[in-house]
Order: C-alpha cells, then sequence, then structure tokens
C-alpha cells in the first residue's frame, strides 16, 4: 500500500488559518509557501547580550513533593535565567495532565508564547497531525518543552536555560509517569538524554529516559519538517517506530 498519509486539517489560529500536507498529499503550504514566510516583526529584534546568563541569588527548587498544580504555580513565577524578562507568559504544557505519552520540544515558539499554546502556529499544526497519523490526540498526549519560556528571536534554548528548567521537567516526567516519550529535534534530545549527537544518530535507535525503563523515540521538529517538507517520510518512520511502542 506504500507509506500512509497523515491526514491533512485546517485550524485557526486567531484570524491565520493553515493548511498542512505530509506525505502523500498537496496543499499551498508544502508546496512552498510555507518556508518563505517572514518572522513576525518582533522576532527582528536584536537578542539581549545576556541572555543565557541563569539569575545566581534564584536557589533550585524542590518539586519533589509537588503536584502538577503546584508545578505550574512554580513555573508560573520563575526567574531562575533571565527568559522570564521577554516572555509573555510560560508554557507549562498542552494536553492531558494525567496523559500515558508524553511529547518533548525545545522550546516555546512566537505563536505559543501569544496564544499560551503548546500546539499553536504552524509548527502546532503539522504537530497535531503526525499525532493524528498515530492515533494520538491531546485526550492522551501531553506535550511540553525543555524551557517554559519563549527565547528572543525564537533562537534555540541555550544549556544554561535548559538547565534552569530540567528540575520542572524531570518532575513533569515523574508525575506523568508517560509509558513512551517522543522528543522533537536534536536539541531536546541532547538536553534530555545528556549525550551529544546528531539527529540521525540519535533517530538510528531507541533509547530510554534517564534510570527509568521509559521508551524514548527521537524525530525531527515539525518546523523543520515545514522548511525541508522532503523529511516527512523519514519523519514516518519515527512515528511507526513510536505506534509499534504503544499499540
Amino acid at each position: 500500500m506504500g507509506i500512509p498519509v497523515w491526514v491533512q486539517r485546517t485550524r485557526t489560529m486567531s484570524t491565520e488559518v493553515v493548511d498542512e500536507a505530509l506525505p502523500g498529499q498537496t496543499s499551498a503550504a508544502a508546496s512552498g509557501s510555507l518556508s518563505s514566510e517572514t518572522l513576525p516583526a518582533d522576532n527582528k529584534q536584536p537578542t539581549p547580550a545576556h541572555i543565557g546568563t541563569l539569575i545566581p541569588e534564584q536557589p533550585v527548587p524542590d518539586c519533589s513533593t509537588l503536584d502538577s498544580q503546584a508545578l505550574q504555580t512554580l513555573v508560573n513565577d520563575c526567574k531562575r535565567c533571565v527568559l522570564h524578562s521577554s516572555r509573555k507568559q510560560p508554557i507549562f504544557a498542552t494536553g492531558s495532565l494525567s496523559a500515558s505519552y508524553l511529547v518533548i520540544s525545545d522550546a516555546p515558539s512566537f505563536d505559543e508564547d501569544r496564544h499560551s499554546y503548546a500546539l499553536a502556529g504552524k509548527a502546532g499544526v503539522l504537530l497535531n497531525n503526525m499525532l493524528s497519523a498515530i492515533n494520538l490526540s491531546t485526550d492522551n498526549t501531553c506535550v511540553t518543552h525543555t524551557v517554559k519560556c519563549r527565547p528572543p528571536n525564537d533562537r534555540m534554548p541555550q544549556t544554561d536555560e535548559q538547565t534552569a528548567c530540567l528540575v520542572y521537567l524531570n518532575r513533569q516526567i515523574e508525575l506523568l509517569k508517560p509509558k513512551a516519550i517522543l522528543i522533537l529535534g536534536r536539541s531536546a534530545a541532547e538536553h534530555l538524554l545528556q549525550q551529544k549527537s546528531s539527529l540521525s544518530a540519535f533517530r538510528s535507535k531507541q533509547h530510554t529516559y534517564a534510570d527509568t525503563d521509559i521508551p524514548v523515540i527521537i524525530t525531527y521538529h515539525p518546523r523543520n519538517l515545514l522548511r525541508q517538507p522532503a523529511d516527512k517520510r523519514k519523519a514516518w518512520e519515527d512515528l511507526k517506530q513510536f505506534r509499534a511502542l504503544i499499540e
């Protein structure tokens, strides 16, 4: 039968409508209009030189006894790195906080920060389609990030920013106890697995989270698939591996 297609869906965020096609489909987005989009106006601002600096007077919080609501309150008040000074609001998680499966990205985007939603924007629409293709949704999946605040200009989060947020991510995983984790992109993979590698090397095998037996699959970040649609077929192979874990 060949490679199955990912279901085409249309989603509206504010006044923006996105039509994203996946393997085997055709749409205006897939034909190249997405890759040529311009960044929002605020993305053109210069990045402050001090971004990425931990604030030394902020101790590492003890999250070991916190439930999800208390943890989210702590994240909302966090000032452990300077990302708090440029965020609109932290993005704690989207989806079910009792989900069986966890998706981890690197950092909130402009759209996610604007809409307070981890699946906002064109990359979010594509991620929704990817999850739908393997019968997942926000009813049984939780989506979060290695850092909870959007970096200026949508740049990649720096190591010390991810380190500042790691205590929150680890507690999220402890509370959720997911049956499997899907990681989007090399940056998030390197941070969660605490090892340096290429995305192709990460994708070549199944991993486990920390000292648990929770299986981890790594795939392309949706924003990279928007830039390089040809990689969607490789991403579909990763998703089939993840689907095999959850069936």
